[in-house]
């Protein structure tokens, strides 16, 4: 029986890319590239430590240069008290305290403040006029070291949840989970060899090289948010896109239906971009 191969309109071939002249020539315009009427330009002050409490952060040399219209530290960002230990583990809270460093910096190049000038160049020489001092802690560089009982407590509000239990006193280790399965150590018994290894791997990253960005503006008489992003979706009407429309719209105070997030050109990327829109949300309400 001769068997027939169907007649593929794509596969096999060589279609042309529409965005291709554009991006090759550097026509193609992505998120980045957006410039708005009056825009400004916002630098970061990082810390230079791994492990450090903040005693002091003085913001009024970098409010004094003229063109700094807004510096930004943690006690701009009021944080919700911890009602309880299993509070510590609710995902905006935490990513309200990583947003900028409060007490402590936790990293090397952890985000200390913030500034928003008329210019990028005005921006960064506020960042040299920013004063901050620090008290210089013992870092902790790997899981190892973080588990050691003489490891320096990161967090002290986090205590380890075992199966919805909660430790007492504070320590590095976030969660305990217990896998088991059978009778491990009748499993054991009738083995002819027992192999014990301690395994460990590096950070994993999909490595998207396109910066993150997204620019909107909010002026009070405006109907419609617009808000152009890089998306890294070639289908921004996609559930995924929904989700940082939705974010924006409640970082904006305003509903859904009066925000609109218009795709760039899809950068070499994944989707984690869209992440930065509630950002340029918060910057503009």
């Amino acid at each position: 029986m001769a068997v027939t191969t169907p007649k593929l309109n794509v596969v096999g071939t060589s279609p042309i890319r529409h965005d291709g002249v554009d991006k090759v020539t550097g026509h193609a315009v992505f998120g980045v590239d957006v410039q708005i009427p009056g825009m400004l330009h916002a630098q970061v002050l990082r810390s230079p430590h791994a492990h450090a409490r903040i005693t002091r952060i003085d913001t009024s040399r970098a409010e004094a240069l003229p063109g700094v219209l807004a510096t930004m530290t943690s006690v701009d960002m009021p944080l919700t008290p911890a009602d309880g230990p299993q509070a510590f583990g609710n995902a905006i809270r935490l990513k309200a305290m990583n947003v900028l460093a409060r007490d402590k910096a936790l990293d090397h190049g952890h985000a200390v403040a913030a500034v928003a000038a008329t210019s990028p160049h005005i921006a960064a020489e506020a960042l040299r006029l920013i004063d901050v001092e620090y008290d210089v802690l013992d870092p902790v560089l790997d899981a190892q070291s973080a588990i050691a009982p003489s490891a320096p407590i990161l967090h002290p509000d986090l205590r380890m949840e075992t199966a919805g239990e909660f430790a007492e006193t504070p320590g590095n280790i976030a969660k305990h989970i217990v896998l088991e399965e059978g009778d491990v150590e009748a499993g054991f018994a009738a083995a002819d060899v027992i192999l014990e290894r301690n395994f460990s791997t590096s950070t994993i990253h999909q490595g998207y090289i396109e910066p993150h960005s997204a620019t909107t503006d909010s002026p009070p008489t405006r109907l419609v948010q617009p808000i152009k992003a890089d998306t890294g979706m070639a289908f921004p009407n996609d559930s995924r896109c929904a989700r940082p429309t939705a974010s924006a719209s409640r970082s904006m105070s305003v509903r859904n239906t009066r925000v609109r997030t218009t795709s760039s050109n899809v950068a070499p990327a994944s989707c984690r971009a869209f992440s930065i829109i509630p950002i340029a949300c918060f910057a503009c309400a």
